[in-house]
């Protein structure tokens, strides 16, 4: 059974502003990409990396990717669009099984940790589908278009998904092919395989493990890089 990593590093991050794109931006000294491929690699008998790259990105992640099992391939319009496309890559570059795993990342999240991802490998082996979530801590509100409150979901049933997540390698191949077909669009990979009936279990994420959005995050990202790497 092997283990497949496709990171996301396409998009153009207009939140963040600045010339760099945020994957390749530095928080103290290296790059959320380079951070995320840092943690990937360290996965015992890991079978291949593919990074989903946009025209701006593709030169300085080709650089970044030291190893024969490593590849870029062009992503898409949408974040869908370009895990779709490394996916289906997966198989022209590897051979795969139906059950091989697939870890799915987003390159905006510098932290994901050995732990998440141990947990993760652990759980997707007999459910086939696992992501990391942690629980909704705020008040939740739904909204109308103008503003106006319709309703407060009780939040102890709500939770914020994370990335990497888990697959087979068949099941998220077939959740993305028929979304293309149906020109559905979700929110992230795990809502595709819902979308076709399967089951998604879930482990405990970690509020390190967010996605750098704002151009704040960035300041945040910062101490804890700092104290990642000093070990505390």
């Amino acid at each position: 059974m092997g283990i497949y990593v496709v990171i996301v590093a396409a998009g153009a991050g207009r939140r963040v502003g600045g010339d760099v794109p945020k994957v390749l931006r530095p928080i103290a000294g290296r790059s959320s990409l380079e951070r995320c491929l840092g943690v990937f690699r360290s996965i015992p008998k890991l079978s291949g990396i593919v990074v989903a790259v946009s025209e701006a990105t593709a030169s300085a992640v080709s650089e970044l990717l030291t190893g024969a099992n490593e590849f870029t391939i062009p992503g898409g319009a949408e974040r869908q669009d370009s895990v779709r496309l490394a996916v289906k890559a997966l198989a022209e570059l590897f051979s795969l099984t139906a059950e091989d795993i697939v870890l799915i990342h987003d390159g905006a999240r510098p932290f994901p940790s050995p732990e998440l991802i141990a947990a993760l490998l652990s759980d997707v082996r007999t459910t086939g589908a696992v992501i990391p979530v942690t629980p909704a801590s705020l008040t939740v509100k739904e909204c109308s278009d103008d503003g106006v409150i319709l309703s407060t979901p009780p939040r102890n049933s709500l939770f914020f998904a994370q990335t990497p997540q888990a697959f087979f390698y068949q099941l998220i191949l077939d959740a993305h092919a028929s979304a293309e077909v149906a020109g559905y669009y979700g929110t992230d990979d795990a809502e595709l395989v819902e979308r076709l009936g399967g089951q998604v279990r879930t482990v405990q994420g970690s509020s390190l493990n967010f996605k750098v959005t704002q151009p704040e995050d960035f300041l945040l990202a910062e101490v804890i890089a700092k104290q990642i790497e000093s070990g505390r």
